[in-house]
């Protein structure tokens, strides 16, 4: 199932972070956290033709190492995280921990939508949480949202 609903046909699987256009300087970075690459692809594809310049990760790994790297500066995250895992929890906890993202917006776009999961979201002052499938009618103003709010 996809975490969203109206992906643009002609962009699916052009989510590979390597091949992705290059975007004008000031556009806004995106971390994509998102292990199933046929929920990732379109979901970035979708980013960047909405403006945004994104890097993907499929793995927790990868986006710890991302977000360790001098540039780009992040200006928010997705993240596919199930906040009723330990290894989950300290993701989100160990990225909150860089002096340069305490303050990063996080939505967690996730299957999951137990209660404990989502009270787990708000202790850990996660920026939205959202259940899949996600329309990209509902999740793209969110992102501007939290964007604009850290980007005035």
């Amino acid at each position: 199932m996809a975490p969203f609903s109206d992906p643009p046909a002609s962009q699916e699987g052009t989510g590979d972070n390597q091949s992705a256009a290059p975007r004008p300087p000031g556009k806004p970075w995106i971390l994509l956290l998102e292990d199933n690459p046929d929920q990732a692809d379109p979901l970035a594809a979708i980013l960047r033709l909405s403006g945004y310049q994104c890097h993907v990760a499929y793995t927790k790994d990868e986006a710890h190492a991302l977000l360790a790297q001098a540039e780009p500066t992040y200006a928010l995250m997705i993240a596919d995280v199930r906040l009723t895992r330990a290894e989950d929890i300290t993701f989100v906890t160990k990225a909150r921990a860089t002096p340069r993202y305490s303050a990063l917006p996080i939505i967690v776009l996730t299957g999951m939508g137990a209660q404990e999961a989502r009270a787990r979201a708000q202790a850990l002052s996660v920026s939205e949480y959202l259940i899949k499938p996600t329309p990209a009618a509902t999740l793209l103003p969110l992102i501007q949202r939290w964007i604009a709010t850290k980007h005035p």
